[in-house]
This record gives C-alpha cells, sequence and structure tokens, in this order.
C-alpha cells in the first residue's frame, strides 16, 4: 500500500471507514452493508469526494403523477367525456340541461365546453350544445385520458403527443402532480479504486 493511501486512510472519519469496503456495490447495497440511514450515507459519500476518492453523480428526473382531481377523475372519467356521454343520448341538449344532467361544478362545465370546442366535438347556437363529433370520435380516449391512466410516469418517457396532453392539463385545477425525484449514484477516482 502506498503511502499516500495509508495518509487518506488515517484521516477517515468513522462513517467513511464504514463504507469504504463496499464502495464496489450499488448505492443501495452499501446502505443495507454499512447500515448507515440515508443521510448518514449521502453525509459520507460527500467527504469522500471532497477527499477526491469518489465523484458523486446526481440526476433529477421529473415524475408525473396523478392530483387530487387526477385521481378522482381517472376513477369516474373527465368532465369532458361525463358531458360528452350526455350529448351521446341527445345530439342536440340546452347548455341548462346539460349542467344540470352532468353534475358538474360550474368550473368544470366551463372547462368541459371549452375543451370539447377545441376538439371541435361540438358547437355551441342558441344556448344550445350541439354535438358534431361521429361516433368514432366520441369513443375514442382523447390523449388527456390516455395520459391518466399511464401516470405515474417519468417525463422524459412521454412520447410527443401526450407532452401536448400533459401541456393541457397542467392549466387544470389539480389534476396532476409534477414531482422530482433525484437519483445520487458515484464514479470511483484511480485514488478511490486503489482504496476499494
Amino acid at each position: 500500500m502506498s503511502k499516500e493511501i495509508e495518509k487518506i486512510i488515517e484521516k477517515l472519519s468513522p462513517l467513511e471507514r464504514k463504507i469504504i469496503p463496499f464502495l464496489n456495490l450499488s448505492l443501495e447495497k452499501i446502505g443495507e452493508k454499512s447500515q448507515l440511514d440515508k443521510i448518514s450515507l449521502t453525509r459520507a459519500l460527500t467527504f469522500l469526494e471532497n477527499k477526491n476518492i469518489l465523484k458523486l453523480k446526481k440526476t433529477t428526473e421529473k415524475i408525473i403523477d396523478l392530483g387530487t382531481n387526477g385521481i378522482y377523475y381517472k376513477k369516474t372519467h373527465l368532465p369532458e367525456r361525463k358531458l360528452l356521454l350526455i350529448l351521446d343520448k341527445n345530439k342536440s341538449i340546452s347548455l341548462d340541461e346539460a349542467k344540470s344532467e352532468s353534475k358538474l361544478s360550474d368550473n368544470e362545465f366551463k372547462v368541459s365546453l371549452g375543451v370539447l370546442k377545441s376538439k371541435a366535438f361540438i358547437e355551441l347556437k342558441d344556448n344550445k350544445i350541439i354535438l358534431i363529433a361521429g361516433k368514432e370520435e366520441i369513443t375514442k380516449k382523447t390523449l388527456e385520458e390516455h395520459l391518466l391512466e399511464m401516470l405515474p410516469i417519468e417525463q422524459s418517457k412521454l412520447q410527443p403527443e401526450h407532452l401536448h396532453a400533459l401541456e393541457n392539463l397542467k392549466k387544470r385545477k389539480e389534476i396532476i402532480e409534477i414531482k422530482e425525484k433525484i437519483t445520487t449514484d458515484f464514479d470511483l477516482t484511480e485514488v478511490g479504486k486503489q482504496l476499494a
């Protein structure tokens, strides 16, 4: 063992000494073998990085998950789907009837009308909602519905069309949540390899 390595070993803290024998394992295994909690393990790794024994790598991933309303809508249907189901039975219905039959809140009802109009499924005329979408369009799930079924998922794994649906759902209240997941990993330096 070189003098340099011996000097490093003499200066190691008890925390660092606990993890050194396991540096060629995964972080999870180091945690198990050294019986250190996550905070102590991270601290020990940071100390070792400061001594140029290893290089820490942190990656941040955005996780798209269901918000409070998202969980409810996944079980029941998005508001626009509820409205569509009513329109499927009556091709033309007054706004008031549609609102009371759908049991949607004022906000949900307005949003549903906006969404269905933007998808060119309905037309508003003389205080009535007129269905203009064909049977096939109505029965097909929207991209937003597909996205809700996929959650939770890493944002980087979404296809462009689902990213578009995500942008649409982000504008609405508590349908989706975006959480950040930080993953830590490390590479040993030459000194680290000799130590391990």
